[in-house]
């Protein structure tokens, strides 16, 4: 595999000047005479050609060069793509992708705050519906007959305690035994009594809690769509598009380490190396 090296070079023409002048005159005498001395205006100079910028550039990634888009010499502006690799295809798939992503949070903002308009209405009809329902549940009734069921409950755990009592007094009898069957017979009675309670007590607190559990749910609803209406009027979703320019920039770090574009505008010397 070879490995291209590219380098430009900006260059500004710099020009060290060397500003030379001679002259003189003698001092007249009458014994000697003075010769005319002409004053030099010749200027000597030194120019010399020197990059403002200059730079190696090299690829981030490992990979065969697919194409090469400059010659040596060539004029390059900055951001233009010099060289590429061939498994850059994958890495412009994905930019392409997360560009689609992030126009189409632009394109579809007013059809995105339609939807959520429509969510919101939903949202109040579901809740007025659960709203109703509430309203109708009779909450002092249903409460009292808690509390009654309540009070059975625990008149039932001390009929199931002195059961319990009366059967451990005939447990160690024979089963055939006529108290320790009756005791028994008893006991179980009594459980399935305190069961049947607590059952009944369920059921009444669920006519109350499950109503009132919809209800909430129906309100904490139209409260989230509510909000996420109104702030779609501000434009589309702050967080939606923070997610998506963050992808479409990572996508573009990536793409980038297949290619080599300038840096800076100027001209390009091309150098292979193997490697």
């Amino acid at each position: 595999m070879k490995k291209n090296n590219l380098k430009l070079i900006a260059l500004t023409t710099l020009l060290l000047l060397a500003l030379s002048a001679c002259g003189g005159q003698g001092t007249a005498t009458a014994e000697t005479p003075v010769d005319n001395i002409i004053a030099s205006s010749d200027v000597i100079a030194e120019g010399r050609l020197e990059p403002v910028h200059a730079t190696n550039l090299n690829f981030q990634a490992r990979g065969v060069v697919e194409e090469v888009f400059v010659q040596a010499g060539d004029t390059v502006s900055e951001g233009d793509v010099l060289v590429r690799l061939t498994n850059a295809g994958g890495a412009e798939a994905q930019v392409l992708i997360a560009q689609n992503a992030y126009d189409e949070l632009l394109r579809n903002e007013s059809g995105d705050r339609a939807k959520l308009w429509e969510v919101y209405m939903n949202a109040q009809i579901i809740r007025a519906e659960a709203e109703k329902e509430w309203e109708g549940v009779d909450v002092t009734a249903v409460e009292d007959r808690i509390t009654e069921l309540e009070g059975d409950i625990e008149d039932l755990k001390d009929e199931l305690k002195t059961a319990q009592e009366d059967f451990d007094k005939y447990k160690d009898l024979d089963k055939d035994n006529t108290k320790r069957k009756t005791a028994e017979d008893d006991l179980e009675a009594a459980q399935e009594d305190l069961s049947a309670k607590i059952r009944e007590l369920e059921d009444e607190a669920r006519t109350r809690d499950e109503v009132k559990a919809a209800y909430d749910a129906a309100l904490a609803a139209e409260a989230e769509a509510k909000y996420q209406y109104e702030i779609s009027l501000d434009g589309p979703n702050a967080d939606q598009l923070a997610l998506a320019k963050a992808n479409l920039d990572a996508a573009k770090d990536a793409l980038s380490t297949y290619l080599i574009t300038a840096p800076f505008s100027g001209d390009c010397r091309c150098e292979r190396q193997a490697g």
